[in-house]
């Protein structure tokens, strides 16, 4: 059955579940699953990071942009630790903290 929401907005059910750590990300005290923190709210399925994103950055989910990590953390919420930007962004900045070896193409 699922939880009825009433009248509680997204960034609502974020406040009320957030738990900041000692570097100051903000995380869901939800079950993690693989990368990235999931939750549903209202008959939605929403990533923890891009429904940030949506509430504190003006995010267009239809923009084809990425929501992007200064702290590599992928189960942080933070908007602060956010950025909006192509993969291309997401892949220089992986790239610029040595998260990534570069590029692999045809040999």
């Amino acid at each position: 059955m699922p939880v009825d929401h009433g009248n509680k907005t997204l960034k609502d059910y974020l406040l009320e579940h957030r738990v900041i750590t000692p570097t100051g990300c903000w995380e869901l005290n939800k079950i993690k699953k693989g990368l990235y923190t999931q939750f549903g709210f209202k008959w939605k399925r929403y990533r923890a990071h891009v429904a940030s994103a949506i509430v504190y950055l003006d995010y267009d989910i239809d923009s084809g942009l990425d929501v992007c990590h200064h702290c590599d953390n992928g189960h942080c919420w933070n908007p602060e630790h956010l950025f909006i930007g192509t993969v291309s962004d997401n892949m220089i900045d992986a790239l610029k903290k040595g998260r990534r070896r570069g590029y692999r193409g045809v040999r």
